[in-house]
């Protein structure tokens, strides 16, 4: 099963954590500001980048086929 919870990261940004089964497998974090992207940072394998994305738009449906495609 794929959860998320929408917080904020230590340095005070935005962040989506992605969970499957309860373990956190990764999140969702915007970078850029004038041409804005959304970085999914996996731990322990390389991140994804998604171009021309706000992070704010995201919804649980994108979630959940992102955590099926790349974290599971």
């Amino acid at each position: 099963m794929v959860t998320s919870e929408r917080t904020k990261n230590s340095n005070g940004e935005d962040i989506i954590v992605i969970y499957t089964d309860g373990d956190p497998r990764g999140h969702l974090i915007q970078i850029g500001r004038t041409r804005p992207d959304v970085r999914l940072n996996r731990w322990g394998k390389p991140s994804i980048q998604f171009p021309c994305a706000h992070l704010s738009e995201v919804t649980q449906q994108e979630i959940g086929a992102i955590a099926r495609k790349y974290l599971i």
